[in-house]
């Protein structure tokens, strides 16, 4: 037999010992309609009408939940005199979950709040996409709740402010135009990529260890963003607010935001740490802070100071540029290190109290519209080390007294150096002119006149 019909003949029988073995369902279905074997979205999570016939109101209520659920509204929600849009009445701790259901719940004169939550156990409560606009008393007021989630809510022309929340999510929500703050948080709550504008008080208060994300704080009449305690700031935007950009009361960070046009600091600091952030064409100071590290920030074009630090805070690869008064002040236990001050009205640097350490920096053409210095010490018992300052009045300023200048250069100044008695510093070596010649080749005498490792050097 011919090799390929005896594969052929094989493969059949092995096919033939093993068919007893396939299961398969009958060829015919069963009689009647076919009908799903899953659970519908309601089955999954049961959804309720918000209607007067489901959610009757009361006295003070348009709707009141008295049961744990998910709601929805049906149509536009029209506020009544006296009355809350919707209340929470929970007689227990239960779970609401409200959608608004892309529509409008609008207040109107002599109206309560949109929602509120008036049972006193606390509640987790969930309202999404809508928008809650004219109730006399707030948009939402949730700060009784075990936990919330509020996302994609717009909360607009509210009096007594837009959304007041604790322990909470706000996501991609919208307060604007509020009587009050626009968002006020509290006690670990999150708000990310919220937008927080034209509100008569901050755009934003957030009252204990609260983080905010991706957000935008503009035309506040105070703040954009104002932490009363560890707050964190991340990528976020404040301009254009009555009073600072950002606030961070007692401690706290702010990192990679950008603040301009603010009536007064940029971002104010206390015990805090700010990295990574742009400040510009504020009021007083780009950034003011205590007890407050700055790192790797640019303070430019303010009113004032560009970076104001005080009582023990370190200034660290920094640029201040173009402010009105000082690039960097402050003074008192303040370190700045290897950053750039240039163009200021006032002095490059400043300090003006004792225990400063003033390292590495360098300083460009500052006091272009004052007398003043590239740096400016007035203390004492402080450490000016390292630092190169060119194209200023006075080089490097020192008016007190038992401080160290070591390993510094000046070139350009109308005075290079002006110390006052009982200051230590190395040999002040003038190489302004060196006469020095070519060099060509592999090697070189020293031109610098000095072996001392701690010489100043006029260039």
């Amino acid at each position: 037999m011919h090799r390929r019909h005896v594969v052929a003949a094989l493969s059949a029988l092995s096919l033939a010992g093993t068919a007893g073995l396939v299961l398969a369902g009958p060829l015919n279905p069963p009689a009647g309609p076919i009908t799903s074997t899953g659970k519908t979205l309601s089955e999954i999570e049961p959804r309720i009408a918000l209607t007067a016939a489901n959610t009757p109101g009361d006295a003070d209520s348009v709707f009141r939940i008295t049961q744990p659920g998910s709601y929805y509204l049906t149509g536009r929600l029209q506020g009544e005199a006296f009355k809350n849009g919707i209340e929470i009445a929970l007689a227990s701790q239960g779970v609401v979950t409200i959608d608004l259901n892309g529509f409008e719940m609008v207040g109107g004169t002599d109206t309560l709040r949109g929602i509120t939550i008036t049972n006193a156990t606390p509640t987790r409560v969930a309202i999404r996409s809508g928008s809650i606009r004219f109730w006399d008393e707030g948009g939402a007021n949730l700060a009784t709740v075990q936990g919330a989630t509020i996302e994609n809510v717009r909360f607009l022309n509210n009096f007594g402010g837009g959304l007041a929340t604790t322990r909470s999510r706000v996501i991609n929500c919208e307060a604007s135009s509020n009587t009050g703050h626009g968002f006020a948080v509290d006690d670990g709550s999150v708000v990310e990529g919220c937008v927080a504008r034209l509100n008569t008080q901050h755009g934003l208060h957030a009252d204990q260890d609260c983080t905010v994300l991706n957000g935008e704080f503009s035309n506040n009449t105070q703040s954009g963003v104002y932490f009363e305690y560890q707050g964190r700031i991340v990528n976020s935007n404040a301009a254009s607010n009555g009073a600072s950009g950002i606030n961070l009361t007692r401690g706290g960070s702010a990192e990679g935001c950008m603040v301009t046009n603010n009536a007064t600091n940029g971002i104010y600091a206390q015990n805090g740490l700010v990295r990574g952030c742009t400040a510009k064409d504020n009021g007083t100071d780009g950034m003011n802070g205590s007890w407050t590290q700055f790192e790797e920030c640019v303070a430019s074009s303010n009113t004032g100071t560009g970076i104001f630090a005080n009582g023990g805070s370190v200034v660290n690869r920094c640029l201040a540029n173009s402010n009105g008064s000082h690039g960097i002040g402050g003074g008192g236990g303040v370190q700045v290190l290897d950053s750039k001050s240039q163009y200021n009205g006032g002095a490059g640097i400043e300090l003006s109290l004792n225990d400063n350490t003033i390292r590495g920096n360098t300083c460009i053409t500052n006091a272009v519209s004052t007398d003043n210095a590239g740096i400016h010490l007035l203390g004492t018992d402080s450490v000016i080390e390292g630092n190169r300052v060119t194209g200023s009045d006075r080089g490097i300023d020192i008016d007190g007294s038992f401080n160290i200048i070591i390993g510094n250069w000046c070139s350009g100044n109308t005075v290079n150096w002006a110390i006052a008695s009982n200051n230590v510093y190395g040999p002040i070596i003038n190489r302004i002119s060196p006469a020095s010649a070519a060099v060509a080749g592999d090697s070189a005498a020293s031109t610098m006149g000095t072996t001392d490792p701690h010489a100043n050097i006029s260039y």
